[in-house]
């Protein structure tokens, strides 16, 4: 179909009756606020009426739900359909494609059709086949075609007969009068009809669906069209399809190479579907995995390939990022946003980064050398904006009641599990609330679907470790059974009661109420008594529980072990792994490359402060004790006596200590170099052997916890919060799971309170030595490294080349050092640090400093700057107004001052000079996109949205406007802003205006030259 054919068609789509309902029913819930849904995914009946209202149709006077009212129905699945609306955890919101309604005519266009086919599927009862499609190609063929006086029904007839003779379809040529009634009324309030003849938008559907229908077999594909085809079946007929290519083709090893070739330039999506099917052939596709190491964008999935075929090394940190970003992008295409951070989430894992939250995982996205990492974190970003973060999934649990089936009295658990769980994970939660022994098969039943562990391979059945349980209930309504011991048939009943934020410091899962005692597994039918079962332990099923909380299966961890297996992977091995001189900080906690910015004393007030410490005097003292007589070590407190023994100040002599070789090292500290030396050794000491000299003292008890490393973790968490401190409970309950990860649950409080009890708490005990060495202060409820803890850490990371920069005194700081606290620190960072420089010079002042910065720098710490300076308020009002004379700042001052003045920078009751204009919009523009100028973005397309943008300085420009503009911009990015839009954005109008201006502004840049 021409362009104008398919541009009438898509505004008859979007004129159309169910669309124009479905965007009002967005628009309604968008304005309203959230709505609560009953478990079939319907509005409850309170709000019937009113939705009605909204879109102006009438409803009988007692509806049982809403589904049964076809006129409200019909654009509520349609708006679910489209995302114009989003059901999620028993409410719908306003869903994300309301934001950008309407989308481009080809997006459109895809969406109406597949809403009509959806719609259509579920008011004929066949919302799992093709017959909605045949259906709907039969009728607007017959009334195309249907001669002048011929009865339309007979026309549905041939063609249906016709069709099902030449392209073997089930097509049915059964046509009552009502069926062709309800089709016409259909097909009309979606535009596919009107004044009984086809519009241009239903012969589009027409040809659309001829195409869709007489799609070739997946055997007679390419294996590029294969890949593309693969990508909208599903899970079951994926794995149909590519099993019918590959078994049609001659040799599997040319099969997987030209999968692997044809994947590597593809989309991630696409990429990991490529990669899949050539995983399918395992041992005859090595050979080509072998070849594909070096390919880019398939060389990561090689390496990941032959590395769990056990036939390679394991991939490197770089290329578990790059994988890790590549399956949540797999994520962002299939489920969204809220899906992309749980795969982050899960494939990120907390200890291997800086601190485990949203902030940091993003930060290890955009280090990432994947082509799609900064696209990723800005989708991810821009959705939490919106959305906040409490929304997110990693955020929220689900307080969920397993009942069993049939049982009377009534026997149920109410059990809160984290919102990200899939089957797999709540399986092992079933297991321990009803003390089951595991030895059975099991499997899930979601409505018509069911799911169970792919190793049991049972017919039918789809993966559980691939559906999360906030899916199966919304799916299911709500609800969802599981059965275990298929002979036997334990059935449980799981309702989702409610959805729930998580609370901070609470181990998930965890039962909070029960009913009745679990039956006996293993009835003995032979006896003649009847065997009671075991009394249902609140406390011994929550430890069970724990145990898959706290580092297990729903700890964070995937459960599939196959699955980026390798990023949850300890460091390597060192020949004394708890050493501080031996660890690299930036390996063993995946640092991000530059960290935020502190602030150090100069060298002699650093030395003064060692030679103040607490610690060394003692050594000092000890070392002095030893020279003048006998000392018998079991004298000496054992933690102080393996510092002693380590710095060589004392040795052993059978029972009692005699001087050591550098019995003196201690006796001369007056110059400041040897001072913080000396210092810095004892703090490395006291990391690497107070825990163990502690435990060494009494080798018998506690023996299987893991203490080791601990230290090195402790002071790097201190340093990444040097300015306010750690939480000391935070501390503590990162310590002890840490600590007792590897044990069950009883085991592990057991042994802790063990080790405590012969040598007290062991982090209180670190603490200890490290505030009596004046590395940290600890007060009852918070930690912080003190300057010399501080310095010791920072020389650290500098060593494992990490960059850290020192901030000068307030008074003697720059803007590019607010610029560096802004880009790097906290908001809080970046507060305290403002208001001191702010005081040292005046905010006026300030203001123009940072500005004439910002004039001179690049795109991205202009942005900083302005941003930093738009926090002073109105006393940047005269810097802001000098700006208007700097090209480089005027579109920023223009819509700060109208804002400072009380004005609306979108409206128009602006004075002369703060009226913006189109100039100004392509300079913000290629600020905004200049830095992602740079990046090699591949082959992906992306939405460039220019609305919000433009929005923020109150001009309505068209996209080709503000591209003509720029083209006449002496800004440095703004050519290759130009090209990159050219090359990347999913809208072709917008990418041929971009291209167009491109080529203006190289012909511009070599007229200069």
């Amino acid at each position: 179909m021409d362009d104008a054919p398919l541009s009438d068609a898509a505004q008859i789509a979007l004129g159309s009756l169910v669309v124009t309902q479905a965007v009002a029913l967005s628009r309604w819930i968008a304005e309203s606020g959230p709505r609560p849904l009953t478990p079939q995914q319907v509005l409850r009946r309170p709000d019937i009426p009113v939705a009605a209202a909204v879109i102006g149709v009438t409803v009988p006077e007692k509806p049982r739900t809403a589904a049964d009212v076809l006129a409200l129905n019909r654009p509520w699945s349609l708006a679910l359909d489209t995302g114009l609306l989003r059901a999620d955890g028993g409410t719908v919101t306003a869903g994300p494609a309301f934001a950008t309604w309407p989308p481009p005519d080809p997006e459109i266009l895809t969406a109406w059709l597949h809403g009509l086919l959806t719609v259509s599927g579920h008011e004929t009862g066949s919302p799992w086949d093709d017959s909605p499609a045949v259906d709907i190609l039969v009728f607007l063929t017959a009334l195309q075609e249907a001669a002048a006086g011929v009865p339309l029904k007979d026309e549905l007839i041939k063609q249906a007969s016709e069709l099902a003779e030449r392209d073997a379809l089930a097509a049915t040529v059964f046509w009552p009068e009502k069926r062709i009634a309800s089709t016409t009324e259909r097909l009309a309030s979606f535009g596919a009809i009107g004044g009984g003849e086809v519009t241009s938008l239903g012969r589009w559907a027409a040809e659309r669906l001829r195409d869709k229908l007489a799609e070739p077999g997946a055997e007679e594909l390419t294996a590029a069209e294969l890949i593309a085809y693969l990508a909208d079946c599903d899970e079951e007929e994926r794995d149909e399809e590519a099993w019918a290519w590959l078994d049609a083709q001659p040799d599997p090893a040319e099969a997987a190479r030209q999968l692997l070739t044809a994947g590597a330039s593809m989309e991630p999506r696409l990429r990991w579907i490529a990669a899949d099917v050539a995983g399918l052939l395992e041992e005859e596709a090595l050979p080509v995995w072998r070849e594909m190491t070096a390919v880019p964008g398939m060389g990561p999935h090689a390496k990941f390939a032959l590395f769990t075929g056990g036939v390679g090394p394991e991939p490197d940190e770089g290329e578990w990022l790059w994988l890790a970003v590549e399956s949540a992008m797999v994520a962002l295409a299939d489920k969204g946003p809220d899906e992309a951070v749980t795969v982050l989430a899960e494939v990120l894992p907390g200890e291997k980064l800086a601190a485990d939250d949203l902030e940091h995982r993003l930060a290890a996205v955009r280090a990432s050398d994947h082509p799609s990492a900064l696209p990723l974190a800005a989708a991810i970003a821009e959705f939490v904006a919106a959305a906040g973060a409490e929304k997110l999934s990693v955020n929220q649990c689900l307080q969920l009641k397993v009942s069993l089936a049939r049982w009377k009295p009534p026997i149920w658990r109410t059990v809160l599990i984290p919102a990200t769980a899939n089957l797999a994970a709540l399986h092992l939660v079933i297991q321990a609330l009803y003390g089951w022994d595991g030895d059975h098969l099991h499997l899930f039943r979601v409505r018509q679907a069911t799911y169970s562990d792919p190793a049991f391979s049972l017919e039918e059945t789809g993966d559980e470790y691939a559906m999360r349980v906030l899916a199966a209930l919304d799916a299911g309504g709500g609800k969802i059974t599981y059965e275990y011991d298929l002979g036997a048939g334990w059935i449980h009943e799981i309702a989702l009661q409610k959805r729930m934020p998580r609370e901070p410091g609470v181990d998930y899962p965890f039962c909070v109420k029960y009913s009745g005692d679990s039956p006996v597994e293993y009835p003995d039918y032979d006896s003649d008594e009847e065997e009671q079962p075991e009394p249902f332990d609140l406390e011994a099923v929550n430890r069970r529980l724990a145990a898959l909380g706290n580092g297990g299966v729903l700890g964070g961890a995937d459960l599939d072990e196959d699955f980026l297996s390798g990023l949850l992977d300890e460091p390597a091995d060192w020949d004394n792994p708890a050493s501080w001189d031996n660890i690299n900080l930036e390996d063993a906690f995946d640092l991000p490359p530059a960290l935020p910015p502190v602030r150090l004393p100069e060298e002699a007030e650093l030395a003064a402060q060692a030679r103040r410490s607490a610690l060394l005097a003692d050594l000092r003292a000890l070392a002095d004790k030893v020279r003048e007589t006998t000392v018998p070590a079991a004298a000496v407190d054992p933690v102080l006596l393996r510092l002693a023994e380590e710095a060589e100040l004392v040795n052993r002599d059978d029972e009692e200590l005699v001087p050591g070789e550098d019995v003196g090292w201690l006796d001369d500290l007056a110059d400041d170099g040897d001072a913080l030396e000396a210092w810095e050794y004892a703090f490395a000491a006291v990391l690497d052997t107070t825990l163990e000299a502690a435990d060494g003292s009494d080798p018998l008890v506690a023996e299987d916890l893991d203490l080791e490393e601990y230290g090195p973790a402790l002071v790097t968490r201190l340093f990444l919060g040097w300015r306010n401190g750690v939480l000391t409970t935070e501390l503590s309950d990162t310590f002890k799971a840490a600590a007792t990860a590897d044990l069950e649950a009883e085991e592990a409080d057991g042994q802790w309170q063990e080790w405590v009890d012969a040598h007290s708490d062991p982090l209180r005990l670190l603490l200890g030595q490290l505030e009596r060495l004046g590395a940290v202060s600890v007060t009852d409820d918070a930690v912080r490294l003190e300057p010399l803890g501080l310095h010791a850490v920072h020389s650290k990371l500098e060593r494992d080349d990490l960059s850290v920069a020192v901030l000068p005194a307030p008074d003697k700081m720059t803007p590019a050092d607010l610029v560096l606290v802004r880009m790097h620190g906290s908001d809080d960072d970046l507060d305290a640090e403002l208001t001191a420089w702010a005081d040292s010079r005046g905010e006026e002042q300030a203001a123009r400093e940072l500005l004439a910065f910002a004039a001179d720098g690049n795109a991205v710490t202009r942005t900083a700057a302005i941003m930093i300076v738009s926090r002073l308020g109105q006393a940047a009002e005269p810097a802001w107004r000098e700006a208007l004379d700097r090209v480089e700042l005027r579109c920023y001052a223009k819509p700060q001052l109208a804002r400072l003045a009380g004005l609306d920078a979108e409206g128009t009751e602006l004075p002369a000079e703060l009226e913006s204009h189109r100039a100004d919009i392509a300079w913000l523009i290629a600020d905004t996109f200049g830095p992602f100028s740079h990046f090699d973005l591949g082959q992906e397309t992306f939405p460039f949205d220019f609305a919000e943008l433009i929005r923020t300085v109150g001009e309505l420009v068209k996209p080709d406007e503000a591209f003509e503009a720029m083209a006449r911009l002496d800004h440095p990015d703004a050519e290759a802003v130009l090209t990159m839009i050219g090359k990347h954005a999913s809208d072709k109008a917008i990418a041929k205006a971009a291209r167009r201006a491109a080529y203006k502004a190289s012909t511009r840049r070599a007229a200069r030259r």
